[in-house]
């Protein structure tokens, strides 16, 4: 079966190689587990290899998102 790098060191191999494409995947638990990080790592790794995503938050707000410094490539507005 095809798999998606996550662009997580070490995820990757806990999940078989990676997650299955074209599947969607909710992030959920509670505050500080860095399900935000994960999003937007996954989504960097995306766009790197020539696909697109996204990534759907209800926690911050869209100024709060822009502001973020770019983790591993992802947030500070790339694609907004």
């Amino acid at each position: 079966m095809e798999r998606l790098a996550s662009g997580i060191a070490g995820f990757d191999a806990l999940v078989q190689g990676g997650l299955p494409p074209e599947t969607s995947l909710i992030l959920q638990g509670p505050p500080g587990q860095e399900k935000l990080a994960f999003a937007l790592a996954f989504l960097a790794e995306g766009l790197r290899t020539g696909g697109s995503g996204l990534v759907v938050v209800s926690s911050h707000s869209p100024q709060s998102l822009l502001r973020e410094p770019p983790r591993d490539g992802a947030g500070g507005g790339r694609g907004v």
